[in-house]
C-alpha cells in the first residue's frame, strides 16, 4: 500500500487534496478560521498537523481533526483559556466531550451573569445622564427629587490630589467588581457634616443593596437642594451655602458628576446635592 508520505512526495510544490486529508489552506477555508490561528494552535501544542512535509513545510490535517477545531472555537466563544485544552484530552487521545460541555455550561451561566451586570451598569449610567440633562440649564439653587441610591464610599482627606482621588475611585470599582456589584456613573465626592465636623468621602453608585459591606451607604429618596458648580466645590460647600450649614447640624452633601450626551472631553460641572439625610 502506498503511504500518504509517498503520495505527497509525488506532488511536491503542488497543493493537493488526499482522501482523508486537507491542506492548511483548505482547513482554514472550510472552518472559516485563519491560517495564522491554525499555526498558533500548532505552536502552543493543542492541534498539530497530521503531517508536515519536511521539504516544503506544507501542513496537512486529517478529517478527524475537524471536530477538534470546532471544540477549540467553542472554548474561545466561552472565554475558556486555550491552555486548558489538554485537560479535555485523555492519555489515550480520546476527547472528553462531556467534560467540555459541563464546563461550557458553567462558563455560559457566568457570562450570562456578567452580561446582566453590564446591562444594569448601562441602565444606571443612562438614568444618571437623563437626570442630569433635565437640569443642565439651571442657574443658582434649584430643587429636584432624587430616588434612593446605593453607594460604596471610602473616607478621604481634605485637599486630595486628582491622582489620589482617581486611585480611590478605582479601588471602589475594584471592590464592586470583587463582590459582583454593578458600579458605574455617577460617581464623585460626599461630605458628612455633624456638629461642625466635616468628613469627606469618594463614592460610586451601585445598582444593588450591599449593606454587608463596611463601605456601603444607602441614600434615601428625597427632595434635594442643588447647585451646579466647578469640580471639588464640595470643599467650599459651607461658604457657597452658609444658610444651610447654619440651619442644619447633621446632614450629607453629595457632589455628583454632571456628564451629558454628547460627551465633550473637557471639564464638566458637578451638582451639589444637599438634604437632611440622618
Amino acid at each position: 500500500m502506498v503511504s500518504f508520505e509517498h503520495n505527497i512526495k509525488l506532488y511536491k510544490n503542488v497543493e493537493v487534496y488526499m482522501d482523508g486529508y486537507m491542506t492548511i489552506g483548505e482547513v482554514a477555508k472550510v472552518k472559516q478560521i485563519s491560517i495564522k490561528a491554525l499555526r498558533y494552535y500548532e505552536k502552543i501544542g493543542i492541534l498539530k498537523p497530521a503531517y508536515c512535509d519536511p521539504d516544503t513545510g506544507y501542513r496537512y490535517y486529517k478529517n478527524e481533526q475537524m471536530l477538534a477545531i470546532d471544540m477549540i472555537k467553542f472554548l474561545q466563544i466561552l472565554d475558556i483559556p486555550l491552555k486548558n485544552w489538554n485537560q479535555y484530552v485523555e492519555p489515550t487521545g480520546e476527547f472528553d466531550l462531556k467534560g467540555l460541555l459541563r464546563d461550557g455550561q458553567i462558563r455560559a451561566y457566568e457570562k450570562i451573569g456578567e452580561l446582566q451586570s453590564c446591562l444594569k451598569r448601562l441602565q444606571l449610567a443612562e438614568r444618571g445622564i437623563q437626570d442630569t440633562e433635565k437640569y443642565r440649564d439651571c442657574d443658582g439653587f434649584y430643587r429636584r427629587e432624587i430616588p434612593e441610591r446605593n453607594i460604596l464610599r471610602r473616607e478621604i482627606k481634605e485637599g486630595l490630589s486628582s491622582v489620589e482621588f482617581h486611585k480611590k475611585l478605582s479601588e471602589l470599582f475594584e471592590l464592586a467588581q470583587k463582590h459582583q456589584l454593578s458600579a458605574n456613573y455617577p460617581s464623585g465626592m460626599m461630605l458628612d457634616v455633624e456638629d461642625g465636623t466635616f468628613t469627606y468621602f469618594v463614592y460610586v453608585e451601585v445598582y444593588e443593596n450591599c449593606e454587608e459591606l463596611a463601605e456601603y451607604k444607602c441614600i434615601p429618596a428625597g427632595t434635594y437642594e442643588c447647585l451646579r458648580c466647578p469640580p471639588k466645590s464640595i470643599m467650599r460647600a459651607a461658604e457657597l451655602y452658609p444658610e444651610y450649614f447654619a440651619k442644619h447640624a447633621k446632614f450629607t452633601v453629595v457632589e455628583s458628576d454632571c456628564i451629558t450626551s454628547p460627551v465633550y472631553f473637557q471639564e464638566y460641572p458637578v451638582e451639589l446635592q444637599l438634604t437632611n439625610l440622618h
